[in-house]
This record gives structure tokens, sequence and C-alpha cells, in this order.
């Protein structure tokens, strides 16, 4: 198998794991710590705000909670919870409440319309809503015809309840609703030794050595209580023989490249690559793909509303294919496909695997521009 493919699995099931034990959040009340699965209980706030550090959590802590109610695994007030990112086009453009439940599929077997009724006739009592992502939509607060505004706002069915997630420096903008807030705070020193165990748990010699290295670090030893960051150390970690690189940046440089050296691999039988320094040293085609999917990334970034899940014809105009985008295609693995069905045929959307790893390379592409336009976009 795969190593790669493997200590990722292992990874990801230990940070599933921490899920189910506890999430720490620090309430705005008193400073409280509380489980994970209170956000799924009813009180007297309409709209819960959930905020935290990029990479702390937000999305795999709704993405849980929402699989464990759908098989019973956890204990509700509320009879039907809804997940929706709004980095998503379809649900950033919702207007009607049947455009933004159809989110869930174009099937024959629900009346989406009949659906919004019921849900009005009741004002949305017993249902809460998991709108993820507020900074990577922060433009649906002043678009009154949007239909997550109108919920937040109670425009919509005012008796149902609300939490949204979001990167603290867009919190301000839900300044005139009245909510309840709460921080995920990320690891604990603790989380973090069972972690960093866990992920080198093949070879205990390697945790001593990861917290050795580490503890010469400050640089590093700041970020390591954010999750991703702390995935991404162990991943390099592993990957430089059991050293780090100079910068954090040079950190996540080496992250892109285990996954491009996984494809290249498995695609083009590159057994090892020589020591590289940067994406221009990469072979084959793959250092004009980096250069092009930094492109597309800034572009995103730079868009209004930013754009973090690309169409096709973005991809299509960025990569330069003549006609659509071929099946295959992931940009060396670097980019999630996701599949949609309308109609009769199938759409096809793009995104990196986190919004930081997008910013990284929108500062690959940035840095790469002549100085009058890094002076504009600053």
């Amino acid at each position: 198998e795969d190593p790669f493919k493997k200590t990722k699995r292992n990874a990801e099931a230990f940070l599933e794991n921490m899920c189910k034990a506890n999430c720490e959040w620090v309430g705005s009340h008193g400073n409280q710590t509380i489980p994970s699965d209170r956000i799924l209980a009813k009180d007297e706030n309409r709209v819960k705000l959930i905020f935290g550090a990029p990479g702390i959590g937000k999305t795999t802590l709704l993405r849980h909670l929402t699989r464990r109610y759908a098989f019973g695994e956890v204990k509700s007030d509320f009879d039907l919870v809804l997940l929706f990112p709004l980095r998503e086009k379809r649900i950033s453009t919702a207007k009607s409440l049947p455009d933004l439940l159809a989110y869930y599929g174009k099937r024959k077997t629900i009346d989406y319309n009949g659906l919004s009724d019921e849900f009005e006739e009741s004002e949305g009592r017993s249902i809460l809503f998991l709108f993820d992502g507020l900074d990577e939509a922060v433009h649906l607060l002043k678009e009154e015809d949007s239909c997550v505004n109108q919920l937040l706002h109670g425009d919509l069915l005012p008796e149902a309840a609300i939490v949204i997630t979001s990167r603290p420096g867009s919190c301000s903008h839900l300044s005139q609703l009245h909510l309840k807030c709460f921080e995920i705070q990320g690891f604990s020193k603790t989380q973090i030794k069972e972690f960093v165990n866990f992920f080198f748990k093949q070879d205990g010699s390697r945790s001593a050595k990861f917290f050795s290295e580490l503890r010469c670090r400050p640089d590093l030893n700041g970020a390591v209580y954010i999750p991703v960051n702390l995935f991404i150390l162990c991943s390099v970690f592993e990957h430089e023989g059991q050293s780090f690189p100079s910068t954090i940046t040079s950190c996540y440089q080496s992250f892109f490249l285990q996954l491009i050296f996984r494809y290249l691999r498995e695609k083009k039988g590159e057994s090892r690559l020589p020591p590289i320094a940067s994406f221009n040293d990469l072979p084959h085609e793959a250092p004009e793909l980096v250069r092009k999917l930094s492109q597309l990334c800034l572009n995103g970034l730079l868009s209004d509303p930013k754009i973090l899940v690309f169409d096709e014809k973005m991809v299509g105009d960025v990569f330069g294919f003549e006609g659509p985008v071929p099946e295959d295609f992931d940009c060396m693995g670097l980019l999630n496909v996701h599949l949609e069905e309308v109609a009769f045929s199938t759409i096809r959307t793009y995104s990196l695997q986190h919004a930081t790893l997008q910013e990284f390379l929108s500062a690959e592409e940035l840095k790469c521009l002549p100085e009058e336009k890094q002076v504009r976009f600053w």
C-alpha cells in the first residue's frame, strides 16, 4: 500500500476519533468548555457562531456531527439537520428555499417545492441548518434576496436554528445578529502528543525525534495546535528523512511535492526524485501544471466574491484545454473533483483539499508577478 495514503488514512481516522471524544470550544459565556454534540441541542439562541483559525477543524466538526446524526449515533433536539458548505455556488446563489434544498440533488423522488411549503408552514421548527464557511461567502450578508441571508436574519423560517462557522476575521459581519459564540481551540498539548504518537505508531522512536526537533523550532512549535498544520508537519517530517525544512513555507512546499511525487510514481513510473529546491525542478509537465494551478488559485481569491470551487470553464481557460476538461484530470491529484448529475449530464467542479492550500499556491503565483502588480495587490 502507498505509505502516504496509509499515513494519511491513519491520521484522518485519529482526527475522527478526536472529534468523537470531545471537541473543545471556549464559549463566550464564562469561557466554559463544552462537548461537541451540544451543538445538536436547542437553547434560547437561534443562531450560534463557531469560529477558529484556518485548519482548526470547523468543517470537520460539522461533517462529523452531521454524519453521527444521520446514523443515529448522537441524540438531538432536532428532527432534521442539514449541512450546507457556503463555498458551493449552488448554495451561495440560491434565492429561494427550493433552490437551497436542491443542493442535495435533483432527485425525482423529492418534491423540493412541496418540502419547502412544509418547512414554511412549520416556520422551520425542529430544523437545524449548518452553514459552513462564512468567511468564504461574506458577500451573502449584503444580498437581501439570498436565501442564506434570509434564514440568518429570521425573515425565512424564523423558528429554525442555525449554526455558522467562520474564521475570526469575518465574525464582525454578524455583529447585528443576537448569537452565541464558540471558539474551537484546537489540540491541547496532550492531544498533540497523542496525534504524533498515533501518526508514527509503527516506530515510536520517530515520535521522540519529532518532538526533539520541534523543540528547536519555535516558528513551527506555535502552529501545531492546529490539526491541519500538525498533519502537514508529520507528513513532511516523514518525507524529509525525519527533519523539518528551514521555514514553514518550505514545509507547505514539501507537502505539495509529496502529493506530486505520488502522482509521478503512479502515472510516470518515477521510483524516486532527485533533491528538489522548487517546483521548477520537477520533471515532466509538473512545473507547468503547478504554475497554472497557482494561477487558478490566485484568480479565485481575486474574484469578487472569491471562488474556492472552480467550474469547468475556469479550469479549462487556465489550463488551455480545447473543449471539455478531460474526465480524468485532477492536476496530479492536487484537485478534488466533484460530480453533480444535472438532467442528463454530469457537471464537474474542482477545489483544493483545503482553503489554506489554495492560499499557499496563490502566494506562489503572486511572488512571480511583476513588482507593480504585487504592490497593487497589497
